[in-house]
Formats: C-alpha cells, structure tokens, sequence
C-alpha cells in the first residue's frame, strides 16, 4: 500500500432532505385525491372506486350501491353563522356519514354539501345504511350557543339495475336523491 484515501461527508442533511420531499409527495397526492376541508376522498378518488367496484361486481355478481347525500338548507347555515361555523358543521356531518358504513366503503364530498357514498359488496340492509345515515345526522349539532338539528336527502342506485357505467350510475342516484 502506497497510499490511503479517506473522505468523510455528512450525509444527514441531505438525508433529511429526502425525507421532506417524500412528505410533500405523500402530502401532494393526498391532495389531489381527499377534500381539503373534511379530508373525505373527493370526486376523483370515488371515481376510480366506482369503475373499480363496478369492474368487480361485473365479474362476481355483487351488488354496488351509491347513494347520495345531500345537507338540506345548508345555505342557512352559511347565511346565519358564517363560513367558518359552516365548515364545522360540514366537518361533523361528513364524521357522522362515516361513522354509519363499514371501513371499506367510501364516504366522498363531491360538492359544497353534496356527498357520494359507495357501498360494494352489500347483499341487502342499503335501507337500514341511509336510516342510520339520517338519525345520525340528525342529533343535535351545538355552534356555539346555537343547537341545530341537521336533515339528509338521501338517493340510491343500484349497479346494475340503475346503470352499468359510472355515469349512468351518478346520474340514477342524482335522479333518486331530486325525487
């Protein structure tokens, strides 16, 4: 041996680095695909959910369920409390929508106070789902020293007796919910 070479570097900043860029990453496509406000998937993400379940329930004869949700006189609340208290109750609402489905199903703002809800695999008990749905909404939500009880209009449709394509599906449980 002639001779001996030794570099040391610090690699921890650099590593560190790496780290925060991986957040933001994780951070951007989450983004992307939830609601900023209630942080529920958004109409992206339910999207692919939907073609993906209606892919299945082509092949396994399952049953897919969307059923739409809607915070009747939403506006009122805006109106009378602020945008703020709105969002509150925006966040609660879509807690007590979530809270009534199994953890696999999908719970998706898709509006100011309009909500998807996609429900696979489910051979019956759609009924007692938007049941549970409408009770829990309407337990009283305190704002401040304002009690409000809050109502649900509900839609369903059903893959495939209402639609065999994404969109026909969304438009059959927009029909319903208007109904």
């Amino acid at each position: 041996v002639l001779g001996i070479f030794v570099h040391v570097a610090d690699v921890e900043p650099i590593k560190q680095l790496e780290m925060e860029l991986k957040a933001a990453k994780e951070e951007a496509e989450r983004l992307a695909t939830h609601d900023y406000l209630t942080g529920l998937p958004n109409r992206a993400l339910l999207q692919d959910r939907i073609d993906e379940a209606i892919a299945r329930a082509a092949r396994t004869r399952e049953r897919v369920y969307l059923l739409g949700v809607d915070v009747d006189n939403f506006k009122s609340v805006n109106d009378t409390y602020g945008h703020p208290a709105g969002d509150q109750f925006l966040i609660e609402i879509s807690r007590r929508l979530k809270s009534c489905v199994r953890d696999y199903d999908t719970v998706a703002r898709v509006g100011g106070d309009e909500f998807l809800v996609l429900a696979a695999g489910m051979t019956d008990g759609v009924e007692m789902v938007a049941t549970r749905m409408l009770e829990s909404a309407q337990q009283p939500f305190h704002l401040g020293e304002a009690v409000l009880t809050p109502s649900l209009s509900i839609g369903a449709a059903r893959f495939p007796r209402n639609g065999t394509t994404r969109e026909n599906l969304i438009l059959a449980c927009d029909r319903a919910l208007y109904r």
